[in-house]
């Protein structure tokens, strides 16, 4: 569920505050025949956040913005059988964050000059409520980003060249690491970590209709609590992950057209992307009944990104993406360098047509992922998967409503995820949105 309100507070200015909440209670897949009809996971994810946004307000002329928020997750894991995981379990992880951030801008000249800082905390605190005295080991983050940018506008915007540099820092204080039984496995740890990631960029209008762009930089990212501490049953967390870190490039055309022919708000895009990661963060199969994240010590990406979009007269929209990817590991043993990394399906797609010449309608959607492996030999592998999704969208514009309602997995096909966990039958959701004005 989703509030939204925002107020103008002058021409120039607005505030904005946000709710949303996100509450799931389900049963837990097991991997392979390790299943359970008892085992069950419930999560509380609610975020709130007040925001100001200014466009040259008077003694501060800059476009500015500033956000403050709150985050709190909940999650309950139960196998009272021991059917999946690590035996008997019954926790409650609770993760509690705030932060502010603030990002302003200035047009200077031909320069358009960026700014941005980021402050948060975070704190996990994990129970085991089988034990008689649960353990009370707090993990805390604290976490600094600081971002500049100058976008150079040349050739009356038909060349822009954009500069980044970003800095993050993260102070970490672990308590510890707490098993499924309730046992401290790891003794009190932290420290002070750090990521430089510049960017550069190059946008060259060709054609009013066509653009070529390119990006280079570093990449970099820090594994979260739910990475490190979690406990899902079947995947588990893991204390010892280090930062992925790496080299990212892209380069590709973008079009767009207002019609040609029958054809509306046409779209069109084709990207070529290659990724050089080490430390890369993968969830890994590591016995017949768990998996965990881990560091692949060198891995490298190569592949190209499709889109496309357009309208029919108005009536019939059509949306898609492709998505090709060779992910292989380059770590160096032999029985691993050069195998496809596991989760990572090198064929990905979705499709979807709707129809909208009336209040109600009805679309259709297409979601394909090819075969790929769950472990780093290569020697399991999850087969491909196709769902197909039917919905309807009736709305009343007299009331500011819309009303949802979808079937996915319409001809219930048994399918697993790209890291071998079964995915639900035929599934039904409906969605209620309503948006009001002062």
């Amino acid at each position: 569920m989703i509030l939204k309100v925002g107020r103008d507070l002058s021409a120039h200015s607005r505030f904005v505050v946000l709710n949303e909440s996100y509450v799931n209670d389900q049963g837990v897949p097991g991997i392979g025949a390790f299943q359970s009809k008892k085992a069950n996971l419930f999560d509380l994810r609610n975020l709130t956040y007040l925001r100001f946004e200014g466009d040259g307000l008077e003694h501060f002329p800059l476009e500015f913005q500033t956000t403050l928020y709150f985050v709190y997750e909940e999650e309950r894991f139960d196998d009272l059988d021991g059917d999946i995981g690590r035996g008997r379990t019954k926790t409650r992880s609770q993760t509690f964050a705030t932060g502010v951030n603030a990002h302003g801008a200035q047009p200077i000249g031909s320069h358009l000059l960026e700014g941005r800082v980021d402050l948060g905390g975070e704190v996990f605190v994990p129970r085991d409520l089988l034990s008689s005295d649960p353990n009370d080991v707090t993990q805390s983050r604290f976490s600094l980003n600081l971002g500049v940018g100058d976008t150079l506008s040349l050739l009356d915007d038909d060349l822009l060249l954009d500069g980044q540099f970003r800095y993050e820092m993260v102070h970490d204080n672990f308590g510890g690491f707490v098993s499924p039984t309730g046992e401290v496995l790891d003794e009190s740890s932290g420290g002070t970590q750090q990521l430089f990631t510049p960017r550069v960029g190059v946008r060259y209008t060709v054609l009013p209709w066509l653009w070529l762009k390119t990006n280079a930089g570093r990449y970099g990212r820090f594994p979260n609590f739910s990475e490190l501490f979690g406990n899902r049953g079947s995947v588990v967390g893991n204390p010892d992950l280090e930062p992925e870190r790496g080299w990212n490039v892209d380069c590709g055309a973008e079009a767009h057209s207002s019609r040609i022919g029958f054809l509306e708000d046409i779209r069109a895009e084709a990207v070529f992307f290659w990724r050089d990661v080490d430390d890369l963060i993968l969830l890994i199969q590591n016995s017949q009944r768990t998996s965990v994240p881990r560091n692949i010590g060198s891995a490298d990406f190569l592949g190209v990104e499709l889109v496309a979009s357009f309208d029919i007269w108005d009536a019939v929209g059509f949306t898609a993406n492709y998505t090709y990817q060779d992910a292989k590991d380059r770590s160096a043993a032999p029985s691993r360098n050069g195998k496809q990394l596991p989760g990572i399906p090198a064929n990905d797609g979705y499709a979807r047509v709707d129809l909208h010449p009336w209040d109600l309608a009805p679309f259709y959607e297409l979601t394909f992922a090819s075969g790929n492996f769950i472990d780093r030999a290569n020697r399991v592998e999850v087969p491909s998967r196709i769902l197909h999704t039917l919905g309807l969208r009736y709305a009343l514009p007299s009331m500011s409503l819309a009303l949802t309602f979808e079937a996915r997995n319409i001809i219930d096909n048994q399918i697993e995820d790209v890291a071998g966990f079964p995915l639900p039958g035929r599934s039904y959701f409906g969605t209620i949105a309503y948006r009001w004005s002062e």
